[in-house]
């Protein structure tokens, strides 16, 4: 199996390997998750230098769609339809969840997938994105690891009164690529416990 891990890199190049290395592997490429993402400390826009503005959305929304690009060439190249589905966020889909520059590049991919969607569902592809409330990973764990507060807001913050898994985020990811979401195209689906029914995180 093809884990988009092996892809490490911002440039172009490297995404384009994104839709080569897994022709090249396996000769031909079904399905991709696309997890570039990063973040920043929350911060008020105005107090963001350009740099971090250009470097958040350079790997949120820039580095994204140059692995969509590769993976919908590959695709539309070979005629069998497909599904991509790219890891966003609940700042996708409100305002004042976490960082406004790495809201803003979310933002972006919801657009992204709905204009993929409206150029490639004819060729039988399918773009979907999942939008993750707080989770529990590596890349969260300096937060809980700070002391209970966070993960107490957290707890008050989202209806299902706890953070996510890495898995339950995996588990909707696989079924928007399976089948069993065959009629599924275009859609941003919250995996948030749902911190986007109350829009509420305080």
């Amino acid at each position: 199996m093809f884990r988009a891990g092996q892809l490490q890199g911002r440039g172009e190049t490297v995404q384009d390997r994104a839709g080569g290395h897994p022709l090249a592997a396996f000769g031909r490429l079904d399905a991709a998750f696309d997890n570039a993402g990063n973040g920043l400390v929350p911060a008020p826009l105005i107090e963001h230098s350009k740099a971090e503005w250009d470097d958040t959305h350079a790997l949120n929304l820039r580095g994204n769609w140059l692995c969509l690009r590769a993976q919908l060439r590959a695709m539309t190249a070979a005629g069998r339809g497909g599904a991509v589905v790219l890891n966003s966020g609940v700042g996708a889909l409100v305002g004042g969840f976490g960082d406004g520059a790495q809201q803003a590049a979310k933002h972006g991919l919801t657009g992204l997938v709905k204009a993929a969607t409206a150029d490639c569902a004819r060729h039988g592809i399918r773009v979907n994105a999942v939008a993750p409330g707080v989770v529990r990973t590596p890349g969260t764990q300096e937060y809980f690891g700070a002391g209970p507060g966070f993960a107490e807001l957290v707890a008050r913050s989202t209806p299902l009164g706890r953070p996510g898994l890495d898995v339950e985020v995996a588990e909707a990811a696989a079924w928007l690529l399976s089948d069993r979401a065959s009629y599924v195209a275009g859609a941003t689906l919250p995996v948030d416990g749902g911190i986007t029914a109350t829009r509420r995180f305080d």
